[in-house]
Order: structure tokens, then C-alpha cells, then sequence
């Protein structure tokens, strides 16, 4: 696990700032000594009509210099603990169609959670664990007919249907701050409730795919790259994850203007940019019987073909959302894996 410090933090912190009014700044001093800010500001002073608080090429410069290579191709999200008077703050604050921090707000399955049954796997040595490297068997449920509401006693005695099974292996995480950037892999299903995206045409489980008989499956693919003499027989599950997940979209709103015979007219252009998933999450430690529970919240970029651009938006949205409902950054995987 590679975590950058804190200069690197309050770096991005600062670049936000000066793309998203009202953010408060923590660690000031430290943005101060970084050398990067020291060679901005004298740019500015050089020619503050032509700098704005920072020029687009040198946020790209800063940007590129602090992340790992290949980033574009990552999943990056932050990840949050939280009590349960913040996680209920959370699931309260952004109602369907409101606006908050200028992104209208798209409550995902009708406000109601989604029931997520991961189970984790390794070998008896708990090598992918301490690497930092999950491999897990994850099932989506869809309460049918919808629960009557999202509390835990409705959702406990929703009626659930499958929606799809897949393979899920990501690789070591880069941490800046709460935000974690990896590759993860996982581009095909075990089954599917639609038939969509299936791995095979005939029928496979999950030990199929995780014990390597399901040609090129990526997942599988990539804990071997990872892992090159790793024997996917020692594989058997250690852990056990199941989640109520409820999901927000920030929808980035702009216009756009067409001509027609009549005139110009104005239309609205939506674009999804991140999402934010709060989870009741209770695991079960299948080597010692230990079961946790804890609520987690998790800001995930969507945007397809994001740039540094988005970079920006998403860390200062990251802020703000830390500082709003005092989030503790988390540097665990879901589910909390406790190794004796």
C-alpha cells in the first residue's frame, strides 16, 4: 500500500480550493513549503493576467507528478468509516433532484438499498490480504417487490431477487489521503439476471473462474501477473461481507446551444460524475467467527474518460464532504479483515 504524504495532500487540497469556493483549507502551513506552490506563485507574479490561481498546464504537471502512472485506467474513490448519526446525516442530505456543491442529485433504485453478499477469498497464508490485494465472489440482490423503506427491519424482511454474480480482484491501492487509486479487474459475470456480459456461454460458479478454468478471465489474470507462483488450489474463502448499499449520483448540469430554424435553443446537457454509496456492512471472520459491523461511505469517480480536470472536482468534492459530516478516512478494505 503506497500512501503519499501529507504535502502531496494539502497540494491537491489547495488546487481544489482554487476551483471550488468555500472550501476550507487544513494543513496551510504545510502547503506552504511545498516546492511546487513556491514555483506557481512566483509564475503568477510574473504575469498575474495571463495565471489565474493556477494555469490548466500546470495543474496537469502537478497532477501527473502526484498520481501513480496509468491512473486514467483506475478505479478511484474515497473511502470513509462512519458512525451511525453520520451515516444517517448522509442518507438524509441528498434528496432526489436537489442541488448541493452545483450537482443535482439522482437517488439510484428508487431510494432503496441494494443488498451486496461478497465472499472473500485466500490461501492460508492470507497472501492476498497482506498485500492489500482483494479477490472476491460478489452477488447484487434487488429487493422484489421494494422494500417498504430503507431501514435495516424493512430491508431485513425484503423479499430479494438475484441480479448477477461476478469475479471482482484489484491490485495494491495508492492512497492520497481517503481517496484510493487501483486497478481493479473484473469484465465479465458469472450469470446474470439479463444474460448480459457473461463470462461463458454454458453455465459456471464462482470456484470456476477463481480455481482457473474459465479462459482469459481478467480477474483471475491479473492476481497472476500480481502473483506469478500463486496456486489458485490454496484458494478458500476467509471472509464474508454482506452490505445494504445505498447510491447518490452527482449529475454535473451545463447547457448547450442549437441552432435551429427558429432560433437558438437552449438545452440541457447532463453528465454523470461521481457517486456516492453508503453502506451498512456487517462481515464475518470465517477463521475465527469474529463478526464486525460498521457503516462506511465510499465517493467513486464515474465519468467516463475522466481527465485532471475531474481530478480537481472530485478532490475538492472530497473535502467538502469530510469536513461537512466529519468523516475518518479508511485504510482497510471492506470489511475489515483481522489477520492474529
Amino acid at each position: 500500500m503506497k500512501i503519499k504524504t501529507w504535502f502531496s495532500i494539502a497540494l491537491l487540497t489547495q488546487i481544489a480550493s482554487s476551483q471550488a469556493q468555500e472550501l476550507p483549507l487544513e494543513k496551510e502551513a504545510l502547503i506552504d513549503q511545498h516546492p511546487i506552490i513556491s514555483q506557481i506563485s512566483q509564475l503568477e507574479a510574473k504575469n498575474s493576467s495571463q495565471f489565474g490561481p493556477f494555469s490548466d498546464l500546470l495543474i496537469k504537471i502537478i497532477i501527473n507528478s502526484l498520481l501513480p502512472d496509468g491512473w486514467k485506467g483506475m478505479e478511484i474513490e474515497a473511502k470513509w468509516k462512519a458512525n451511525t448519526e453520520v451515516y444517517q446525516a448522509m442518507l438524509a442530505a441528498f434528496p432526489e433532484d436537489s442541488y448541493d456543491y452545483g450537482y443535482r442529485m439522482n437517488v439510484r433504485w428508487k431510494g432503496i438499498s441494494r443488498q451486496f453478499e461478497d465472499v472473500y477469498y485466500d490461501d492460508d497464508n492470507f497472501t492476498l490480504t497482506k498485500a492489500g490485494h482483494p479477490l472476491r465472489h460478489r452477488t447484487r440482490y434487488t429487493s422484489s417487490p421494494l422494500a417498504a423503506d430503507n431501514s435495516v427491519e424493512s430491508l431485513n424482511v425484503a423479499a430479494w431477487r438475484e441480479d448477477w454474480q461476478k469475479i471482482q480482484y484489484k491490485s495494491t491501492p495508492y492512497l492520497l489521503g481517503p481517496v484510493w487509486l487501483r486497478h481493479e479487474a473484473n469484465d465479465c459475470k458469472i450469470s446474470d439476471r439479463k444474460n448480459e456480459e457473461l463470462c461463458a456461454e454454458t453455465d459456471i460458479n464462482a470456484e470456476d473462474v477463481i480455481y482457473g478454468a474459465v479462459e482469459g478471465d481478467v480477474a483471475i489474470a491479473k492476481l497472476k501477473e500480481d502473483h506469478p507462483n500463486f496456486d489458485l488450489y490454496s484458494l478458500h474463502p476467509v471472509m464474508n461481507v454482506h452490505d445494504y448499499r445505498y447510491r447518490v449520483e452527482f449529475i454535473k448540469e451545463s447547457e448547450n446551444i442549437i441552432e435551429t430554424e427558429q432560433g437558438p435553443v437552449t438545452e440541457i446537457v447532463e453528465e454523470e460524475m461521481f457517486e456516492l454509496s453508503l453502506d451498512r456492512v456487517t462481515s464475518t471472520i470465517l477463521h475465527s467467527g469474529e463478526i464486525l459491523s460498521s457503516h462506511e461511505a465510499e465517493l467513486e469517480i464515474i465519468k467516463q474518460d475522466f481527465d485532471e480536470e475531474t481530478i480537481v472536482e472530485f478532490f475538492a468534492l472530497v473535502a467538502k464532504l469530510q469536513i461537512r459530516f466529519g468523516l475518518t478516512p479508511s485504510e482497510a478494505n471492506k470489511g475489515d479483515l483481522i489477520i492474529d
